[in-house]
């Protein structure tokens, strides 16, 4: 599975740099966000992502992967993120550190509605370095 350069037109690609999912680089590029490999020396079909956007509304964002509550959510805890969201075909799933249980919602819904989704998740105001995972 090939991936797109994150950045094309801010730092131009060449073969050596690191292709990320084309979807993770629609999210970053539409909401302005910083796209980082979720695990160190991940390779590209893993694509798992820290959508970083300074101190507010930074999300962990799983592509294609089935993903299970606990552990979206110690992700998201372990990175100091309030949400993880997990796409698996048309269905996203938005874990939330205050939330046993994810909500689904359908991807196409969201990908119309980016700059509503982001806004929601941004509305969730956890503070996670107080946070326990139930």
């Amino acid at each position: 599975m090939g991936g797109v350069c994150a950045f094309p037109k801010l730092i131009g690609c060449s073969k050596n740099d690191i292709e990320m999912n084309e979807q993770a680089v629609k999210w970053a590029n539409t909401l302005g966000m910083l796209p980082v490999n979720f695990l160190h020396d991940q390779h590209v079909d893993v694509e798992k992502y820290a959508m970083l956007n300074g101190f507010t509304n930074n999300f962990c964002l799983s592509l294609n992967h089935n993903v299970d509550a606990l552990t979206a959510r110690n992700s998201a805890w372990s990175a100091n993120m309030a949400n993880s969201v997990s796409v698996v075909n048309d269905t996203l799933y938005l874990f939330s550190l205050d939330k046993t249980e994810p909500e689904q919602i359908a991807y196409s819904y969201v990908m119309r509605n980016l700059f509503q989704f982001y806004d929601y998740l941004g509305s969730n105001k956890l503070n996670v370095q107080d946070g326990i995972i139930l």
